[in-house]
């Protein structure tokens, strides 16, 4: 993976360079803008989330597994219940209810650090601090000829701004 990055003042037509990127034959999902201050929606609109569906998934599992747990447990254990039902409503709802809520808790917070790059395995762009005033356009590229297509496009969005 090779990294190619342009400093760029804030007020810069962010848009454009992303789409003359594009334009180049670059994916859009390569294409990084890195600023200290939140960028416009109307210029860069928010993908969608999952983080809903994945919590949903995860509340599934969580439920599957406490309703498992629970009958495993008490099939295992032989005891003598007295004409009472083998598995009780009670501790069942409670046991559900903790294990779904965890499972959904604790997939939407492994979606959370994976989607916003926080953990140990994911690579993050190494910049020098960003100013409030500018951002930086970056670009990750899968072979040498992107890279330089990108280098290119760049380089006339530099040379543009500083004409």
């Amino acid at each position: 993976m090779i990294e190619v990055s342009l400093r760029l003042p804030w007020d810069h037509d962010l848009a454009g360079v992303v789409k003359r990127l594009e334009a180049g034959g670059i994916p859009g999902r390569e294409v990084n803008v890195l600023s200290r201050v939140p960028l416009p929606a109307s210029v860069f609109p928010a993908s969608p989330s999952r983080m809903s569906l994945i919590g949903v998934i995860g509340a599934l599992l969580g439920f599957s597994v406490a309703v498992a747990f629970l009958v495993v447990v008490t099939v295992s254990y032989g005891m003598r219940t007295g004409g009472m039902p083998l598995i009780a409503p009670l501790p069942l709802g409670v046991i559900t209810y903790e294990m779904t809520l965890l499972a959904s808790l604790l997939a939407m917070l492994v979606t959370l650090f994976v989607r916003a790059r926080l953990g140990p395995w994911r690579r993050v762009p190494e910049h020098p601090e960003l100013d409030y005033g500018e951002v930086i356009v970056s670009v990750t590229c899968a072979d040498l000829a992107q890279a330089q297509r990108a280098r290119e496009i760049l380089a006339g969005v530099a040379a543009g701004r500083a004409a």
